[in-house]
């Protein structure tokens, strides 16, 4: 049912194209902004000179990503880009365990480590939905214990809480967006119906000025 209201809303955004660029640009704008505050919220970051860094890291991986979509694949040696540049000038520590920006890891993790793995997993996952054509996922500062909860599941294999969360959290993204090109269309319509009922008030007048023109001609030739 969730999947067929996905695809409905995807419809309905389809219907509405060609978007125009400025748009397309404004949509994507919109996106970004919430990303990396939501992003920034739920790794619980205070904005130390390392997060301030790892936020400016992020927005520019979303750049990169939005970039990316439109002639590669998702692969590994991607991945380990998008790891790199979440961590370009970052001197981090997971544990006892140096992070060393697009190079595996020696030892495994567990889902709250606190090394950027899990930012570059909700990149791959967004790059994945973006290349089918729908919105990203942003998981919001509200469903940090929530999203969480469901990684932790997921990780034994019960993945139904967080296939939901992130349903759920595209759908918000769908309705966002079929929001904004309604809005502008509605504004496009407004702005149109203006310029009409101008040139249709100038059309009238002169209609009938030539009207009473014509009655004056006729008048002087019965004289």
């Amino acid at each position: 049912m969730i999947l067929e209201e996905l695809t409905k809303l995807k419809d309905d955004i389809n219907a509405l194209r060609p978007i125009s660029p400025n748009l397309m640009k404004t949509i994507a704008q919109k996106f970004r902004e919430e990303w990396a505050y939501h992003t920034n919220a739920i790794e619980g970051n205070t904005l130390t000179l390392r997060e301030y860094l790892e936020v400016m890291n992020h927005s520019e991986a979303v750049y990169f990503l939005q970039d990316a979509i439109r002639y590669r694949d998702l692969s590994e040696g991607l991945i380990k880009e998008f790891h790199a540049i979440l961590f370009e000038g970052v001197k981090a520590w997971a544990g006892s365990q140096f992070i060393q920006p697009g190079v595996y890891k020696k030892q495994d993790n567990h889902v709250l480590t606190p090394d950027g793995e899990v930012i570059t997993c909700r990149l791959c996952m967004n790059f994945i939905l973006m290349k089918a054509g729908y919105p990203p996922a942003i998981i919001r500062q509200e469903e940090r214990s929530d999203y969480y909860s469901a990684l932790g599941k997921a990780d034994q294999g019960h993945d139904e809480s967080f296939i939901k969360l992130v349903q759920q959290e595209i759908e918000r993204s769908l309705v966002t967006t079929r929001d904004i090109l309604f809005n502008s269309q509605k504004q496009n319509i407004r702005i149109f119906d203006t310029f009409y009922c101008y040139y249709y008030g100038i059309e009238q007048y002169l209609n009938i000025f030539c009207m009473k023109l014509q009655n004056k001609e006729k008048k002087k030739c019965t004289i």
